[in-house]
């Protein structure tokens, strides 16, 4: 892999001992980063395989190493005192670096720019110890699934023990050498305009995920929040008014094209003009047709005798009394087949303190009692009592009344009553 690791050039040439003019032969040569007394690594070859924080130069003063980053280098004589020393020495080539990562990997000084493929799965990037880094890292997840970002041992970003990036976003990261954590650029928390009335903010408190639009106008002595944005769960988002009914979607003559909705509207009023697309329902709507909601499994009664538009009769149900259950329960009376032709006939009816009897008498017998059931019937100018059938029929030549026979009387319906109602139909949506 290219690194930006490059030859020490002040030690390739004999290092003198200013104090007695000699060669620095045996001297030893320390590396910090820059500043401090944090000792940083340099290499005996470009590869960066062979790290070390100290060396000893050679007989003749010198030693071939290479260096990637900014140093504090300190070189001290055998009796250990210093007789040179030279900070913020910046000992780096100006290469770029992308690398390509679809498994586990832990990013290197040397990556300007890591991209993960997560379209096999969620990924983790680990970091070396922050003291190792000079420049910025961009982690960038350019694949379907999540990627982690995992600092070095007890190390943070922005305080944060990982970071996790979603499809598509990145981040980058800055090494804080002093304070020995990760620094996280959040990118513009919020966009206004010039006098600050309007703006978009989307890092109003810490981490809050929340993106807020704020407006302002003539009527406003500053900006108010009027509408939010943010996650419910890892499938929903909710944008909604930061108060109720404040908010018009578009206007009268500036007019949203379509609205689909997957799910239940709840409105509190409508009012509805114009053309209708026939495709709800998709037979038979016009523009009298005013609001519908529903699908081919809706049934309504109406107080109609046709049907409306987009809705068609139901054939079944003829001449039934249309009942409403109470509360939650469901309405357990049993109505019958609602199918078969309905028919009126009374039932229940009964002849109240009736029993079998006969009718019966004897003309000019004036203790013989007439039953006020019987017919009556005029004989020759005399006034008979006539049975109503059978053989209690009046015998005109005897002109006596027969005893009868014993029966009773009944009540029947001829189907043909009414009760007082107001009549409609069963109607379906439909969208045939």
């Amino acid at each position: 892999m290219t690194t930006r690791a490059i030859q020490i050039e002040s030690l390739l040439d004999p290092v003198i001992d200013g104090s007695t003019g000699a060669v620095a032969s045996g001297y030893t040569v320390y590396f910090y980063a820059a500043g401090t007394t944090t000792a940083k690594n340099v290499w005996t070859e470009k590869e960066k395989t062979n790290p070390f924080t100290s060396k000893t130069l050679g007989s003749d003063g010198t030693f071939q190493l290479y260096g990637d980053g900014v140093y504090k280098i300190v070189i001290k004589d055998g009796d250990g005192d210093t007789v040179h020393e030279w900070d913020n020495i910046k000992i780096q080539a100006n290469n770029f670096s992308v690398v390509q990562k679809s498994a586990t990997y832990t990013g290197t000084p040397d990556d300007d720019v890591i991209l993960v493929d997560t379209d096999g799965g969620n990924i983790t990037i680990n970091l070396q110890t922050v003291a190792n880094f000079t420049y910025p890292v961009v982690v960038k997840n350019i694949g379907s699934n999540q990627v982690t970002i995992d600092p070095y041992s007890t190390e943070t970003i922005d305080g944060a023990s990982t970071v996790t990036l979603s499809s598509n976003a990145h981040v980058t990261l800055y090494p804080d050498t002093e304070s020995n954590i990760w620094r996280r650029t959040v990118g513009v928390t919020v966009l206004e305009d010039a006098d600050g009335d309007t703006k978009v903010q989307v890092e109003e408190s810490s981490d809050e995920d929340i993106i807020r639009f704020d407006l302002g106008n003539a009527t406003l002595t500053s900006a108010a929040e009027i509408m939010t944005l943010q996650a419910i769960d890892t499938t929903t988002c909710k944008l909604e008014p930061t108060t109720d009914d404040k908010l018009d979607l578009g206007s009268s003559t500036k007019k949203f094209r379509n609205a689909y909705i997957d799910g239940v509207a709840f409105v509190d009023e409508y009012n509805i003009t114009g053309a209708y697309d026939a495709s709800m329902p998709t037979n038979g709507v016009s523009a009298d047709a005013k609001f519908m909601l529903g699908n081919s499994n809706t049934i309504a009664w109406f107080y109609l005798n046709v049907a409306p538009p987009g809705w068609k009769a139901l054939s079944t149900g003829g001449d039934t009394v249309l009942a409403v259950a109470g509360g939650s329960g469901d309405y357990n009376v049993d109505g019958g087949n609602p199918d078969a032709a309905a028919s009126w006939s009374i039932d229940g009816l009964t002849n109240a303190n009736e029993s079998a009897h006969t009718h019966s008498g004897t003309n000019g017998d004036s203790t013989s009692s007439v039953d006020l059931g019987a017919y009556l019937t005029i004989d020759s100018g005399v006034l008979r009592v006539l049975n109503s059938g059978g053989s209690g029929n009046y015998d005109k030549a005897t002109g006596n009344v027969g005893a009868g026979t014993a029966h009773t009387h009944t009540i029947s319906s001829d189907a043909s009553y009414r009760p007082s109602a107001s009549v409609g139909k069963l109607f379906q949506l439909d969208t045939a």
